[in-house]
């Protein structure tokens, strides 16, 4: 008896271990599986301070967020860097984080959108929220205005830039068939 209950134990305690580090495994991203432009482009990310996509400003320019937003896409591992921006990034990048998840299709979107609400959009977070389309400049400092900010820009802008991304990358296969 005493056995069995030694048995029963131990396979418990190694569950809870294995469950432990998985979890643990799930929040910490290596970048080091990211290529040299991968690196950079997260780093970037991580710390960024403007949300743009399209052009931006007078000239219509590309904003450095979109620049390294495009190049992290590109990589392997970019889902799982998408997923560390949207937990660990500044409220900027973790937005880039939620629309690398959104375009690239990931059934974990609205569970990483839901956290992202919960965990960064707090009263006590004295964070300001900045976004530009266009010329023009949001700036979000209460809770209720950013929450209404990356609401709209969830709802909205990620649709459109899904939209834009899916049409070029049908134009690009249509290009690679022959009789065109």
């Amino acid at each position: 008896m005493k056995q069995s209950y030694k048995k029963d134990l131990w396979a418990f305690v190694a569950i809870c271990f294995l469950g432990l580090q998985s979890v643990a495994q799930d929040k910490a991203f290596d970048e080091s599986v990211l290529s040299d432009n991968g690196k950079q482009s997260y780093r970037t990310l991580l710390k960024i301070k403007l949300f743009a996509i399209g052009g931006i400003g007078y000239g219509g320019t590309t904003s450095e967020g979109e620049k390294a937003f495009d190049k992290l896409s590109d990589e392997n591992e970019a889902v799982f860097a998408f997923k560390s921006l949207a937990r660990t990034a500044t409220l900027e990048g973790g937005l880039y984080g939620l629309l690398g998840l959104k375009i690239s299709d990931c059934n974990c979107f609205n569970k990483e959108y839901d956290n992202f609400r919960q965990s960064r959009l707090s009263s006590a977070d004295k964070e300001t929220f900045t976004a530009e389309s266009g010329c023009i400049i949001m700036r979000a400092e209460t809770m209720e205005d950013k929450k209404s900010v990356i609401e709209y820009t969830v709802d909205k802008a990620f649709e459109n830039f899904k939209s834009k991304k899916i049409r070029e990358r049908e134009y690009r296969r249509s290009l690679l068939k022959p009789g065109y």
